[in-house]
């Protein structure tokens, strides 16, 4: 794929990944499902936040991780 539609590709497969484990965490839940699938896209983000930084060395919160973050709680 193009290097312009990388950065796209990966939001969006991120943002499906967090909807689908937030439902299936969410329906396990027998009270406040929605707390249940917000912490599991937190710890998602966070998971996946703290890999890359280890990767690729860089370890900076800027305005696209705390967005990612937000979106993913």
């Amino acid at each position: 794929i193009p290097t312009e539609a990388v950065s796209p590709v990966i939001f969006a497969i991120t943002i499906i990944s967090i909807i689908a484990a937030s439902i299936i965490n969410g329906k396990k839940a027998e009270e406040k499902g929605w707390l249940t699938g917000g912490i599991s896209g937190l710890v998602y983000m966070m998971i996946l936040y703290i890999l890359g930084s280890i990767i690729y060395r860089n370890f900076s919160i800027n305005t696209n991780s705390i967005a990612m973050i937000i979106s993913g709680i």
